[in-house]
């Protein structure tokens, strides 16, 4: 869903999800999501900044450092929940009892 903000790596993307068989269905949904807001916001900035690129430029100049820290708090909320889930599965792991093999002495 990220990469089609991404200039380039759209359509590497295509093909990386293809070849990890992502399921199908959920490539469509991400991928809807994701023009469904990217479709309108590249319309509306051109509608409102297409005549003067200059009055664009400063306007995200304005912007990025709240754009940058938006990205920022999504990879580390990303990298958190990853973690945390590691560290979950850890603890469900050693807190499970240890099979203990069969009895072959019958």
């Amino acid at each position: 869903m990220i990469a089609r903000f991404l200039p380039g790596l759209r359509a590497p993307t295509y093909f990386t999800v293809g070849h990890s068989r992502f399921a199908y269905w959920k490539f469509l949904l991400y991928d809807g999501l994701a023009a469904m807001v990217s479709a309108p916001l590249w319309v509306c900035l051109g509608f409102w900044f297409g005549d003067d690129i200059g009055r664009a430029a400063a306007a995200a100049s304005r912007f990025s450092h709240f754009l940058l820290a938006g990205v920022l708090a999504l990879v580390a909320l990303i990298v958190g929940r990853w973690w945390w889930g590691r560290r979950r599965a850890a603890r469900a792991a050693a807190a499970r009892p240890a099979e203990e093999p069969p009895d072959d002495a019958e």
